[in-house]
């Protein structure tokens, strides 16, 4: 069950919400835009120093794809969450 609902959960949180507090205030650095939530997202996976890098580096790549993906009018959240469901799916099985 967590690997379906929390990729979903957690795209809203660390990649939705922050976009869209970024338009808000017209941040439009792209840098910005990646590095900030994806520092958010490994703070939440805080287990242990190496998961957190881990967890940053995949949430450059998320956070990266969902502009991307809002770049390209391509729907974002269900891209963004699936990527991470395969990503969460990867670590449970293996």
């Amino acid at each position: 069950m967590a690997c379906l609902v929390a990729p979903i959960v957690e795209t809203l949180i660390f990649q939705y919400l922050p976009y869209q507090i970024f338009e808000k205030l017209k941040v439009t650095n792209s840098i910005v835009r990646i590095v900030i939530p994806s520092l958010i997202f490994a703070f939440d996976h805080n287990f242990n120093p190496i998961y957190m890098l881990a967890a940053f580096n995949m949430g450059l790549i998320m956070n990266y794809l969902f502009l991307w993906c809002k770049a390209n009018n391509k729907n974002a959240i269900y891209t963004v969450a699936l990527l991470h469901f395969l990503v969460n799916l990867l670590a449970v099985i293996t």
